[in-house]
């Protein structure tokens, strides 16, 4: 986790998710295949480094509120779309 939050870090910037929607899509595409809290922490550092980019409204911890609103709907709506990453299926 450490390397892709350091990548993200330098290059999150630059790929061009820059609005609440894509957040919310991205990040939930990706919560469908893989663990709810790594794929939030991703998304969150990489709307961490985009504070060139201001929607208005209060932020926390250096990201947008509504970004943060977009990152966590997105993980926790769609995270159960598919059982792919889960810990344990009960048969």
């Amino acid at each position: 986790m450490i390397p892709a939050l350091e990548f993200l870090d330098q290059h999150g910037a630059s790929l061009e998710v820059n609005t609440p929607a894509r957040f919310f899509w991205i990040t939930g595409a990706l919560s469908s295949f893989l663990d709810n809290a790594p794929t939030y922490m991703t998304f969150f550092e990489a709307a961490r480094v985009q504070t060139s980019l201001t929607l208005g409204g209060t932020t926390v911890a250096g990201v947008q509120d509504i970004w943060l609103k977009a990152i966590s709907l997105g993980a926790v709506c769609m995270g159960a779309n598919s059982y792919i990453g889960t810990d344990r299926i009960s048969w």
